[in-house]
């Protein structure tokens, strides 16, 4: 299992955007040994927290509605019109992506509606993340603990994905930083899925990235769902404007 290693979130400062290379804990350990010893796990479930849950995904919250439905943009050929970014050493680039790597999405639906948005990866070089990187930009206009749900169209093989937001508290200055997703994209899971560990501010700009890590070149489907447990209106300035440099 390919887990990235997990970072303190709150009350600990978060850690301004970026992943850190996978660790060797096949076994759903706390260590980095492939070992699964008793003495390491911390809890009945073995898994790698504190919490006796064995670390599932529990699903997109109840009464949801439709939202906003997007496609990755092609040319008239049916080429990809952005470029994505480079993932060296399974890192992204720092924070924002350029625009010409990354579409922007635009304004997602309100708090508890579905937004679904649709893509393909052309390319993938097995059990790397060199292949074909697909990156989006989106603004969400009403927050809350946010919800990734990556699919693909093929029983076998492995996407992976993860997210960054903008945040502040008041432990944390204004950045975008990684949220962590529990329990995380970017392992052998199918669908690859979890919820921000802190909402999002209402108004918040998230980026986003796919990529295959291993099987076919097929289509693939990302989910976003806020649940409405928003921090309320963000405090950083142009937080509720996505389309230009105004702050209106």
């Amino acid at each position: 299992m390919r887990l990235t290693e997990w970072l303190f979130i709150l009350p600990f400062a978060l850690v301004l955007a970026c992943t850190v290379p996978p660790v060797g804990n096949d076994d759903d350990d706390d260590d980095a040994a492939d070992d699964d010893d008793a003495a390491d796990d911390d809890d009945a479930a073995d898994d790698d927290d504190a919490a006796d849950d064995d670390d599932e995904y529990p699903g997109l919250p109840a009464g949801i509605s439709p939202g906003v439905d997007w496609a990755e943009a092609l040319d008239g050929g049916g080429a990809e019109v952005y470029g994505g970014i480079i993932l060296e050493k399974f890192q992204p680039p720092s924070l924002p992506w350029t625009e010409s790597g990354t579409q922007d999405l635009g304004e997602a639906g309100a708090a508890l509606t579905l937004n679904t948005l649709r893509g393909n990866i052309e390319s993938i070089v097995p059990d790397t993340w060199d292949g074909d990187t697909d990156a989006y930009k989106v603004h969400f206009p009403e927050g809350g603990f946010l919800h990734f749900v990556l699919d693909w169209d093929k029983a076998a093989g492995d996407y992976d994905g993860n997210i960054y937001c903008e945040y502040q508290d008041d432990t944390n200055d204004y950045g975008i930083y990684d949220l962590q997703l529990a329990p995380g994209a970017m392992d052998l899971s199918k669908p690859e899925a979890g919820i921000t560990t802190v909402p999002l501010w209402d108004g918040t700009s998230c980026w986003f990235f796919v990529v295959g890590y291993s099987g076919a070149e097929v289509d693939y489907t990302v989910q976003l769902v806020t649940d409405g447990e928003s921090l309320g209106a963000a405090p950083w300035p142009g937080s509720g404007d996505d389309d230009d440099s105004a702050a209106e």
